[in-house]
């Protein structure tokens, strides 16, 4: 995804999958943003922790200057990531296939 020089890749690997881009500087590789791989709650049905083996996401879109949103198979979840402060601001995990 595309938002003025910066580019937003979402890739289908265990860690450092959600990252941000910018073109005008080469292409050059600005940070690798959060995306939690491992919550502390419990899945939807009540039957234990959340584990995972990694994001492996599918997609990604900017909703604003500063938040982007992203999911993936790894944690069959959706989340909001803060772009300034690399924190992950919303997550919503309760499908039971991936997103």
């Amino acid at each position: 995804m595309l938002q003025g020089s910066l580019i937003l890749t979402a890739s289908w690997v265990q860690s450092d999958a959600l990252q941000l881009w910018d073109y005008r500087k080469g292409g050059e590789l600005l940070k690798n943003l959060s995306f939690a791989v491992k919550d502390r709650g419990h899945l939807a049905d009540g039957s234990g922790d959340v584990m995972t083996q990694g994001a492996y996401l599918y997609c990604c879109q900017f909703c604003s200057n500063s938040v982007a949103i992203a999911g993936g198979a790894g944690t069959n979840s959706a989340q909001a990531v803060c772009l300034d402060s690399d924190e992950v601001r919303l997550m919503y995990y309760t499908f039971a296939m991936s997103v």
